[in-house]
C-alpha cells in the first residue's frame, strides 16, 4: 500500500511509497510530505501554531531509550522549526529533546530519549511557538527506535486504518479545519483500506531510477534494448526491456573442438572444428597440418638414421660417417735394409679404407765391435749379416804426454772413428813462458781471453798467444779448448794449460 496527505475538499492523485525498512546508517523515509496539498507539507510564514501530529495511541507502548526522527526540511528564515516527540499520558514518563544530531544536506536526524515505558508515541512538526517569520516545508519522515549506533527495526509512524479519522490505531492530523489526514491509497489514486492488499507496495516512481544498458542477444542468451527502472520498486519506467530475438551468429561461453588430430611423421593431422557449447552449432573450421617428417638419429656408413619420434629408418647411408670395429691392412715391419708401413685402416662395417698408412723408417744395424786392418775399418751386423760403417782410417793426434815448459810432450796417431792406433807418435815441444789461459797476451785471464779464442776458432784475423790456445792440453785447438776456458772463467774445478 502507500500513503499520502489527504484533504476532503482537495485530494491528489501523487502516491508514495510506504513499507518496512532497516539500515544500518540511515535509513529511507517512509512517508514523503511533499504534495499538491501544500496545507499538510508546508508551514508558511505567518501562521504561527501551525503543526502536524502524527501518533499511535493503542496497541504499542513506547520502551525506554533513544529515539531518532530522521525528516527532510526546509527552512527559509532565521530560526528551527518546530519537532516534538511525545509518549501517551496515561504513564507518567520523561521525553528529553537532544536536538539534532546530524545534517546531511537538507536531510536532519533528530534525537531523543525516553526515560521509562509508555503508552502510545508521536510527533509534532511545524513552527508552533517559534517566530512567525519562518518557512518550513518538510519532506520524508521516519522515526527508528536508535541504539549501538544502529536504526532498529521497521518506520515506528506506519500507514493506518483509512475509515477512521482521528481515532484507530494510527491517526495523522494537522488542521481539523481543513480535515486533513493520511490515507491509504493504491496506484490509481483510489483510497484503500489497509490489509486490503497484504504487504503489497505500490510506487509512484518518482524516487531515483538506474538506467539498464542495452545488452545484445547471443546464440543462446536473448538480450534485450536500453531501459529505465524505478530505485524504489523495481519497474520498468522507460525504455524497452522485451526480450530480443536470440542471434545465433553471437556465440558466447565456452567452445569445444572436435575431430582434432595429431600429424604424424608420414601423415597430416587436423586442427579440429571448433564448437559453441551453448547453441552446439559449430563455428570454425579447423586447419590441415602438414606431416611432421622424420627427425632425429644419425645415419652411418652401414645403417639409416633411426626416428626419433616414431622409431622408423629414413634416409641414405652416410659413407662419411664410419661406426663400429676397424682393421689395418698391409701393414710391414721396417729392418736395417728396408723401410716399413704403418698400414691402411680399413672399416669392418663398410669395407671402405678410411685411412691411409705412413712409412716407417729403416731401423739401425745391430752390429759389434768395430773390425780394422792397416787402411780400413767396418762392422758385421747381426740382422742382415752384411759388414756395415766400412770406411778408411780418419787419423787425429791424441796426447799421450802434456809438453811442459820444462820437458816436451809426446802424441800418437789414432783414427777418431774406431780407435785404431798407426804406430806413428810425435813430439810435442816444450812450451814457451805464458800464462794459461792468457789468450791476447795481456797478462789477465778474463772473457776477453774468451772472445779471443772464439775470434780464432771462428777464422777471424786477430793476435793470439799460439802457445795458450791449447787450453785443455790434448794436443788440439778446438772447441773443447773454448767450453775448458768457460768453465774455468765460471769457477769450475778444472786445469787449463
Amino acid at each position: 500500500f502507500a500513503t499520502q496527505f489527504y484533504n476532503s475538499s482537495l485530494a491528489t492523485g501523487k502516491w508514495y511509497r510506504a513499507g518496512h525498512y532497516t539500515c544500518t546508517v540511515l535509513p529511507e523515509h517512509y512517508f514523503d510530505l511533499e504534495s499538491t496539498n501544500t496545507y499538510i507539507a508546508r508551514f508558511p510564514a505567518g501562521r504561527s501554531n501551525y503543526q502536524m501530529l502524527a501518533y499511535k495511541d493503542t496497541g504499542i507502548y513506547t520502551t525506554a531509550g533513544t529515539y531518532r526522527l530522521i525528516a527532510d526540511v526546509s527552512v527559509t528564515g532565521d530560526d528551527e522549526p518546530s519537532v516534538m516527540m511525545r509518549t501517551g499520558t496515561d504513564i507518567g514518563n520523561t521525553v528529553t529533546s537532544n536536538g539534532v544530531v546530524s545534517t546531511v544536506g537538507n536531510t536532519r536526524v533528530y534525537e531523543f530519549t525516553v526515560d521509562t515505558a509508555a503508552r502510545g508515541i508521536g510527533v509534532m512538526l511545524g513552527n508552533y511557538g517559534v517566530s512567525d517569520t519562518l518557512d518550513v516545508t518538510f519532506g520524508k519522515i521516519g522515526l527508528y527506535k536508535y541504539a549501538d549506533g544502529v536504526y532498529q527495526g521497521a518506520n515506528i509512524l506506519a500507514p493506518f486504518n483509512a475509515d477512521t479519522y482521528d481515532r484507530g490505531d494510527w491517526s495523522y492530523k494537522r488542521d481539523t479545519a481543513n480535515n486533513a489526514r493520511w490515507t491509504p491509497i493504491n496506484c490509481d489514486g483510489e483510497i484503500i483500506k489497509v490489509g486490503e492488499y497484504g504487504d503489497a507496495v505500490f510506487c509512484a516512481h518518482d524516487g531515483e531510477t538506474e538506467t539498464v544498458e542495452a545488452v545484445a542477444s547471443t546464440c543462446c542468451t536473448q538480450g534485450h534494448g536500453e531501459y529505465v527502472i524505478c530505485k524504489i520498486c523495481g519497474a520498468t519506467v522507460s525504455g524497452d526491456d522485451t526480450p530480443l530475438d536470440l542471434d545465433p551468429t553471437n556465440h558466447e561461453g565456452e567452445t569445444e573442438v572436435r575431430n582434432a588430430k595429431d600429424a604424424t611423421c608420414t601423415e597430416a593431422g587436423y586442427t579440429g572444428d571448433t564448437y559453441c557449447l551453448g547453441c552446439g552449432e559449430k563455428i570454425a573450421d579447423g586447419e590441415d597440418i602438414e606431416a611432421l617428417g622424420h627427425s632425429g638419429g644419425t645415419a652411418t656408413c652401414h645403417s639409416k638414421a633411426v626416428c626419433g619420434t616414431c622409431g622408423e629408418e629414413y634416409g641414405e647411408f652416410d659413407p662419411n660417417n664410419h661406426d663400429g670395429e676397424t682393421e689395418v691392412r698391409d701393414a710391414k715391419d721396417a729392418t736395417c735394409t728396408e723401410a716399413g708401413y704403418t698400414g691402411d685402416t680399413y672399416c669392418l662395417g663398410c669395407g671402405a679404407k678410411i685411412a691411409d698408412g705412413e712409412d716407417i723408417d729403416t731401423i739401425a744395424h745391430t752390429v759389434g765391435e768395430w773390425i780394422f786392418d792397416q787402411v780400413s775399418h767396418h762392422r758385421h751386423c747381426d740382422m742382415c749379416d752384411e759388414d756395415v760403417d766400412v770406411g778408411e782410417h780418419a787419423y787425429q793426434w791424441v796426447v799421450v804426454t802434456p809438453a811442459t815448459m820444462e820437458a816436451d810432450g809426446l802424441k800418437k796417431e789414432v783414427c777418431s772413428i774406431c780407435g785404431y792406433e798407426s804406430g806413428n807418435t810425435d813430439v810435442i815441444p816444450k812450451l814457451e813462458n805464458h800464462t794459461p789461459g792468457d789468450i791476447n797476451g795481456d797478462g789477465a785471464v778474463n772473457n776477453k781471453d774468451l772472445t779471443r779464442l772464439f775470434q780464432y776458432l771462428s777464422d777471424w784475423d786477430v793476435q793470439v798467444t799460439e802457445a795458450a790456445l791449447d787450453v785443455n792440453g790434448d794436443g788440439n785447438v778446438n772447441n773443447k779448448d773454448l767450453t775448458r776456458l768457460f768453465q774455468f772463467l765460471s769457477d769450475w774445478d778444472v786445469q787449463i794449460f
